[in-house]
């Protein structure tokens, strides 16, 4: 998966210390989805595999997000760490093609629920700047 956030923080503190929310959206792009089974019942002999489900899944996926955090200034930068909510909003299932892959049904007995990708996570960054301005002392 391929993400692109877009996020708007509000930063808020003084001295060395601050904390901050932030609130926005995330654009993905799936690029790979694979799957493994294993079917065991009573009286058959037990079957497992992989298969590749990536034609089952939409080429895109859009999330809400929701996060705060806090920063502490170091030399030449900042260190952060931040707990962050994504909310899905596509189902990642495509309807059309929950029963394309005969194997997946007739073998292990699979078919594809409807399901979001909601999820935490725990983010720790270093930002620190690569341009440095020039002072004028006029």
């Amino acid at each position: 998966k391929f993400d692109i956030p877009l996020s708007f923080t509000y930063t808020y503190g003084k001295g060395n210390i601050s904390y901050y929310g932030r609130l926005g959206g995330m654009f993905s792009m799936i690029t790979s989805s694979e799957l493994s089974l294993e079917r065991t019942h009573p009286g058959l002999s037990p079957v497992s595999g992989d298969a590749d489900i990536k034609d089952m899944r939409p080429k895109y996926y859009y999330a809400i997000l929701a996060g705060i955090g806090v920063q502490y200034k170091v030399p030449r930068g900042h260190l952060a760490l931040d707990l962050r909510y994504h909310y899905g909003l596509n189902n990642m299932s495509v309807n059309n093609e929950r029963y394309s892959n005969t194997q997946l049904w007739s073998d292990y007995y699979y078919i594809d629920d409807n399901f979001n990708l909601d999820y935490f996570s725990i983010n720790l960054a270093y930002y620190f700047t690569i341009y440095r301005s020039n002072r004028n002392k006029n």
